[in-house]
């Protein structure tokens, strides 16, 4: 018994023994490994430095498709007049490629009552000479070019506007240089705009020969930076029974016939803010009270704005002086300077006589609505027969007195007696 547990014990410590020999011996089992757990760099696999690194695509993942970049807004990129004219509808955002776009080129070939009949927000009106293009009853529209340094759109007739806007609202215009292609005289506007609000421009160079740069008609609610308007033949901006506010910011307003013109300057709130003026445009809103603004920047004024008179050859710039009413009272008597056979007497209140024409007229004058000059009214007569403003000839010397007569071919100059 005791020979068969001591054989039993020998077997079993062999077969430890070899178990021990067989694991030393043997492959280690890999650890399996948590699928976060970073995996050390092979330095066999290393890139040479100064050598571009390059990527494996299988390690990206699967391929996605690419992105077209294309205009900011997802804007409607056009190319020509025709493009432009398509695109016009209510929320559209158009963009205009840089270049010059001739409206007239395009329209010259259309029949006007077909196209009308087949449009509904761009239609043609006949003018004197050629086709105008008018935008009409629609919301939300943005046209803006590649910026007013190279996208230009032009038309050719003078009895044209080059842009006319109606009943649109929220209307953006930007990055564009907008004009009469011929210059000369104009009889159309470069921005015409009836009963439309919510206005912004930005980035415009509006030009002549247009008579007016922007004409705003029933319209309210504008917002105009960074912007010219220059060389029009008469005034840059123009107001016509508008209300509200009209903001003008880092604009310049340059070589026009004028300045600004409003039917009712009460009804509108105009803010010029670091805008720059030309010498008529200065002329025109230095007596002015009717804006408000900051930081812009006038010209000394020459001549006075309301009255254009044939001056004589002396004339030295100095030019037209607010009108004064003390010095009427204070000086009854004035004759002509140039010709003595002319007086204006004045006598108590807003009454006087013009000699020099037949027989003496009477007249009474009323200051104008702007107060910077004075109508005159013929004696039992409604409608005004010209104007008296006050005229220096050096700029510290005497007041002289300025008779311009609508139905007379020059005017006439007066020195107090």
């Amino acid at each position: 018994m005791k020979k068969n547990v001591r054989i039993l014990s020998i077997f079993l410590a062999l077969a430890l023994i070899l178990g021990l020999l067989a694991g030393c011996g043997g492959k280690k089992e890999e650890p399996v490994k948590s699928p976060d757990a970073p995996v050390a760099p092979d330095p066999s696999q290393a890139v040479p430095a100064g050598e571009p690194v390059k990527e494996d695509p299988s390690a990206l993942g699967p391929t996605l498709p690419a992105t077209v970049e294309g205009p900011e807004d997802n804007a409607t990129v056009v190319s020509s007049v025709e493009e432009l004219i398509n695109a016009i509808k209510p929320d559209a955002n158009i963009l205009i490629k840089a270049g010059e776009y001739d409206l007239s080129e395009y329209l010259e070939k259309q029949n006007s009552n077909a196209w009308n009949d087949s449009h509904d927000y761009v239609f043609l009106d006949n003018c004197f000479d050629g086709v105008q293009l008018r935008i009409f009853n629609l919301e939300n529209l943005t046209i803006r070019g590649e910026g007013s340094k190279t996208t230009k759109i032009t038309c050719m007739p003078r009895y044209a506007d080059v842009l006319c806007f109606k009943y649109v609202d929220d209307l953006t215009l930007s990055g564009l240089t907008i004009g009469h292609s011929e210059g000369g005289s104009c009889e159309g506007d470069v921005l015409y705009l009836k009963s439309c609000h919510d206005v912004k421009f930005d980035d415009l160079d509006l030009f002549g020969c247009g008579v007016n740069g922007i004409v705003m008609e029933e319209c309210s609610r504008f917002e105009v930076t960074n912007s010219s308007v220059h060389d029009c033949e008469y005034d840059a901006l123009q107001f016509n029974q508008c209300e509200g506010k009209f903001d003008f910011t880092d604009c310049t307003f340059t070589d026009n016939g004028w300045g600004t013109f409003s039917d009712d300057y009460d009804a509108i709130d105009v803010t010029f803010t670091r805008c720059r003026f030309g010498q008529n445009e200065s002329n025109d809103l230095w007596f002015e009270d009717w804006y408000g603004g900051s930081d812009n920047e006038f010209m000394e004024p020459t001549q006075y704005p309301d009255v254009m008179p044939d001056v004589d050859p002396g004339y030295d710039g100095t030019g037209f002086v607010a009108f004064d009413e003390e010095a009427i009272q204070n000086n009854k008597e004035w004759v002509g300077r140039d010709d003595s056979r002319f007086s204006i007497s004045f006598s108590d209140g807003r009454n006087g006589t013009l000699k020099g024409v037949g027989d003496p007229k009477k007249f009474s004058w009323a200051m104008s609505e702007y107060g910077d000059y004075a109508e005159i009214y013929w004696d039992g007569s409604t409608y005004s027969a010209g104007v008296l403003s006050f005229f220096k000839m050096e700029e510290d010397g005497p007041y002289q007195l300025c008779l311009s007569l609508y139905d007379a071919e020059s005017d006439i100059y007066f020195i107090a007696k």
